[in-house]
């Protein structure tokens, strides 16, 4: 054991040597390691396809050239190893170049590779070939968990003589597995399982990484560099082994933990060199330096060092080569260093200086004097850089100063004799714009007026300004001008002149008008109008007539004189005279010749027209327009005047002859169609009385009475003898009856149907009977029916007429309806007949959809409403049914009734849709319940007859673990003493002598069992019926026995600091088993077995407070206190 620990000391002392002087000195012989000489640092069990297992581990002691180290996947059992084979094997690594201690190397399948912290990239390192079992590619790791094992000698073989093992680490995890024994409690042979090996230790060189999450293997894990870098090896592997500084993957964690784990400060290599640079150009300073993380640039402006940070002109900052673009003029002078830092501390290096050169220039600029001109100049000195200078104002022009220029911006690029440039802008300037001036004129508002003015603004040049219009007037306005073309002469400060023009106008006559007179056309007419078109002054114009007329034009107007005011915009004036006349009234005289002898035709007019307007024309009606009129029999006559304004006259003219023999009838006719109520009374006239009768048939006297219907005729003979016959007719009137025109009723149901009745026969006024009240001879608003209306002259004759009023049948229609298949779906549809009314037909579904059927339709009620010719319309209301709920279904769940159990069940009930269904869990599971279940969702599809899914979640839970029972983690007893005198707080307390039995309930410990001294029981509760797989460690010692009885005197054993921040250390000179911590409630919080006789405790992860450390060597034991800052 001595030879060992100082063969170990010897190899730490090596290490950090190497280390801190940044090189190896290695023999070229294979370096022979021990037990805890490299550490693993990550293993990834999860690579892609074709590559094979990857891991990497940390050299802790020196590896020569040449050095074989091989590494396998299979487990130990306790008394021999997992067989190698198909998915069990070997592999040997055989380094090509010397390691040092701190450096990190990474195996992929068959391939090898050293980490350079420094510069962050891989090499190359030796050869990896399969020494043993029939895998390819390397290892073959299991995802689900599984342990990974170094070893020298055996001949690449873990079960071969001369084995030494140097490193373990176990990602399997099991519910009895621990960190000092792994998986303890596994059945073997078990290729994912094995026991701690011979000689290796946990916490020293090998370790387990503990569970990803609950009882899930970690199939990827690497070291996070907490706790390191380190001054010794023994803090590293203390670091690298501690699980709680691992992170667990269930996917690829990267090929190296990428850490820094030997403690040594960069060292500069190179430093930056002073440069001198021109304005605007770019400048890098850079450094060398080994060992190196990060880098960080400064400056020093004159007020100190500051740190730089990556921006438009700084990039690189926290690289070894600083950029600097876009240089000023004020940067001259500036120092730069870097700083290079790793997790050990920094090294800085030297100042380096930046000198600039800025060429640049003076101007003297002579400005161009007027608008236009090229007499500007530029006088340019040069100045900073380095004499001779060249200039280029671009265009070949290379002098150092300008003439002859216009005004503009010029730019001259001056070059030094170092090749340095700088830029100079001159702008050479002139007025702003060329003397000008503006006018703002009032002209002359009325003609011949003198009221003008011409307001003048100077522009241009340079202030001050002199004016000249000519006849010595220089004033810079004008005003009472009257209208015409103005001159003027403006001069500014310089003398730079321009001549303004104006014109001051007038409107180009007076206001006046023009009119177009139309006469009234017929005398004591109004047709008479006058149409004004407003001339001269400046428009627009209004118009006063005078009486409030205040148009332009005048209609409707009777003869006389008129006289309008016209007023222009400016409020000049004009009157316009204007007079309307009319002719005289139309008419005639007349010379009348009378007819001689009754009855004759010799009577003549002789016609002469006055008034109105020549030429005329007559009309005496039956087509005569003659003048004049012959051969005339005695009667009235009427003549129509008209002249050629269409004017009219009437001249009436009567001509006479003696009267005739003659009677006059007084007639009463038949009332009613066929009756003989008639009478004629006469009264002869003319001729000369007394006068006899003669009606034919021996009717010879004057009146009749009882006729009928008929034609009668008289000779009346005067008593000279004249006769004249007198014909009488006595009428009946026709039948009472009536016709109709029929407006039939355009829509079924309607009531738009009329009757036009016209009454015929009898005699007129008539009344009408409709029946109901109704008295009117039409009829409307009526709907389909018969109708019969009696008709009454005024005769009281009546007479029935009967009507008929037809419609068509309602519009309407009839449909097929597909109903949707699935409850939510698009697929029904409608066939639509349409019927009744009058085709065609036109639809309105709603929504802009006119079409007559429809698809794609969802569940729910339609409406059509159908139109036909007419515009009738009918509304047909169908229904698109759908299951009466969605595919769906109800679940009755029994939950897992402990913790871990597989006693679930889900009842399913299937609603909705269609049945039969058919139900799918997924792996082959069709029935409708399920039983027998574990914790976790369910998902299942149901399908209905129309083939309709849904699919229904089910989540079957378990109770919450039952706790451990709480109580002190470390209790006393008194001799003879049984379990039942441990004080425990839980519900039916059961105890067990490991925690893997508590945590399998097997094997129990009677509660009257006696306590052993010094050792530790496990307790579970029992909570409705489910006992807690976690268990209480309870450590019985024996207050009743002195020190001595069981431990000897460890005064000498200390601890420090204390209180502490992270590593607790414990003086002494006797080897540490064992170390417990306990927090000030009795909790076990960390517990340790040292392996390579470490005498620290790493305690960072503990919260501040107060702690008790319990520290067991093979022969005794202490227990102290320590506060956790």
């Amino acid at each position: 054991m001595k030879k060992f620990y100082f063969k170990f000391k010897k190899k730490v002392t090596q290490a950090l040597t190497l280390a801190a002087l940044s090189t190896g000195i290695l023999s070229n012989a294979q370096s022979t390691l021990a037990a805890g000489d490299i550490a693993f640092t990550s293993y990834d069990a999860s690579p892609q396809a074709g590559v094979g297992d990857g891991f990497s581990f940390v050299a802790l002691a020196p590896i020569a050239a040449g050095t074989i180290i091989s590494f396998t996947d299979q487990g130990y059992n306790g008394s021999g190893w997992q067989p190698a084979g198909s998915t069990e094997s070997s592999i040997t690594w055989t380094s090509s170049a010397p390691i040092v201690a701190g450096t990190e190397v990474h195996i992929l399948g068959l391939s090898s590779y050293t980490y350079n912290l420094q510069t962050n990239t891989s090499t190359v390192n030796g050869s990896v070939t399969r020494t043993d079992g029939t895998t390819n590619n390397g290892l073959s790791m299991s995802n689900v968990g599984d342990q990974l094992i170094a070893y020298q000698g055996g001949g690449g073989s873990i079960s071969g003589a001369g084995v030494t093992l140097l490193a373990g680490i176990n990602f399997f995890y099991t519910g009895t597995t621990t960190a000092a024994g792994w998986n303890v409690g596994s059945p073997f042979p078990n290729p994912n399982a094995s026991l701690m090996p011979p000689n290796l230790a946990a916490g020293g060189s090998a370790f387990f990484t503990g569970a990803l999450t609950g009882t899930t293997s970690a199939s990827a894990g690497k070291f996070n560099c907490t706790g390191t870098p380190s001054t010794t090896v023994a803090g590293i592997r203390s670091a690298v082994t501690n699980s709680a500084n691992w992170t667990l993957s269930a996917t690829s964690a990267g090929l190296y933990s990428g850490c820094n784990f030997l403690s040594s400060n960069p060292v500069i290599t190179t430093n930056p060199v002073n440069t001198t640079k021109c304005v605007g150009a770019s400048a890098t300073f850079s450094i060398a330096a080994s060992l190196t993380t990060s880098y960080q640039w400064y400056q020093n402006s004159g007020t100190g060092f500051v740190a730089l940070t990556n921006n438009t002109m700084y990039s690189g900052a926290l690289t070894n080569t600083l950029t600097i673009n876009g240089i000023t003029a004020g940067m001259n002078g500036y120092l730069y260093r870097c700083i290079a830092t790793n997790s050990s501390g920094s090294a800085t290096s030297n100042s380096a200086s930046l000198t600039i050169t800025n060429v640049s220039g003076s101007t003297v600029v002579t400005n161009v004097a007027c608008n236009g001109g090229s007499n500007g100049a530029i006088n340019l000195t040069a100045s900073g850089g380095v004499a001779p200078y060249t200039f280029n104002w671009g265009g070949g022009i290379t002098t150092e100063d300008r003439t002859g220029l216009g005004a503009g911006n010029y730019s001259v690029i001056i070059t030094d004799a170092g090749g340095c440039t700088g830029t100079v802008n001159v702008t050479v300037t002139q007025p702003s714009s060329a003397v000008a001036g503006s006018t703002v004129i009032t002209n002359v508002s009325c003609n011949g007026g003198a009221n003008g003015a011409i307001n003048l603004t100077p522009t241009g040049g340079t202030a001050p300004y002199t004016f000249n219009w000519g006849s010595g007037i220089t004033t810079e306005d004008r005003t009472g001008l009257s209208a015409g073309v103005y001159a003027v002469v403006i001069t500014d400060n310089y003398g730079c002149v321009t001549v303004v023009n104006a014109t001051v106008t007038q409107p180009q006559s007076p206001v006046s008008g023009t009119t177009v007179v139309t006469n009234v056309s017929c005398n004591g007419g109004s047709n008479g109008s006058i149409n004004l078109t407003p001339a001269g002054g400046t428009g627009p114009y209004t118009f006063n007539w005078g009486a409030g007329v205040t148009t332009e034009d005048r209609t409707g107007l009777t003869s006389g004189s008129y006289s309008v005011i016209i007023t222009d915009s400016k409020g000049c004036t004009g009157t316009v005279n204007v007079s309307i006349t009319q002719p005289l009234v139309v008419s005639g005289t007349t010379i009348v010749t009378n007819v001689l002898c009754n009855g004759g035709s010799n009577g003549g007019i002789n016609l002469t027209p006055t008034g109105g307007t020549a030429p005329y024309t007559f009309n005496w009606g039956g087509g005569i327009t003659t003048e004049d009129r012959t051969g005339l029999t005695a009667g009235n006559y009427s003549v129509t005047v008209i002249d050629v304004n269409g004017c009219t006259g009437t001249v009436n003219v009567n001509v006479t002859q003696p009267s005739a023999v003659s009677g006059t009838t007084v007639v009463t006719n038949v009332s009613c169609n066929g009756g003989s109520n008639g009478a004629v009374n006469l009264t002869p006239t003319g001729g000369l009385a007394p006068y006899t009768f003669n009606w034919g048939t021996g009717v010879t006297t004057e009146d009749r009475t009882g006729l009928g219907a008929g034609s009668y005729s008289v000779i009346i003979t005067d008593n000279n003898g004249c006769t004249g016959t007198v014909n009488v007719t006595v009428t009946q009137p026709s039948t009472v009856s009536g016709t109709t025109i029929v407006t039939n009723v355009l829509c079924n149901g309607g009531s738009n149907g009329t009757i036009n009745l016209t009454p015929t026969g009898g005699t007129a006024p008539y009344t009408f009977n409709w029946g109901a009240g109704v008295t009117t001879e039409d009829r409307t608003g009526l709907g389909a029916g018969n109708y019969s209306v009696i008709i009454t002259d005024s005769k009281g004759c009546t007479g029935t007429v009967n009507v008929s009023i037809t419609q068509p049948s309602a519009v309407s229609g009839t449909a097929v309806v597909t109903n949707v298949s699935c409850n939510g779906g698009s697929n029904g549809a409608i066939n639509l007949t349409p019927s009744g009314g009058t085709a065609p037909y036109t639809f309105n579904w709603g929504g802009g959809v006119a079409t007559e059927d429809r698809t794609g339709l969802t569940a729910g009620a339609y409406s059509v409403t159908i139109t036909d010719s007419n515009g009738c319309t009918g509304t047909v209301t169908v229904s698109v049914l759908q299951p009466t709920s969605a595919v769906s279904g109800s679940t009755v769940v029994t939950n897992v009734a402990c913790n871990g159990g597989s006693n679930g069940a889900i009842n399913l009930t299937p609603i909705g849709g269609t049945a039969p269904y058919t139900f799918n869990w997924g792996n082959g599971i069709a029935t409708e319940d399920r039983t027998g279940l574990v914790p976790g969702n369910y998902i299942v599809i149901i399908t209905d007859f129309n083939g309709c899914t849904a699919t229904v979640s089910s989540t079957v839970t378990q109770p919450n673990a039952v706790a451990a029972p709480t109580g002190a983690a470390v209790q006393s007893f008194t001799a003879g003493g049984s379990l039942s005198t441990l004080v425990v707080n839980g519900q039916n307390v059961k105890w067990y002598g490991s925690s893997s039995d508590a945590s399998a309930h097997t094997g129990n410990l009677p509660a009257a069992t006696l306590i052993v001294n010094n050792t530790t029981y496990y307790a579970t509760q029992t909570i409705n019926g489910c006992e807690s797989t976690a268990s209480l460690p309870v450590l019985a010692f024996n207050a009743s026995l002195n020190v001595s009885d069981y431990v000897k005197n460890i005064s000498e054993m200390q601890i420090y600091p204390n209180p502490v921040q992270d590593i607790l250390n414990i003086t002494g000179d006797d080897k540490i088993l064992r170390m417990i911590i306990f927090s000030a409630d009795g909790r076990k919080t960390i517990e340790s077995e040292p392996s390579h006789g470490e005498r620290s405790i790493n305690v960072s992860n503990l919260v501040q407070g107060s702690y008790i450390i319990q520290i067991f060597t093979r022969d005794k034991s202490q227990t102290l206190k320590f506060i956790k800052k």
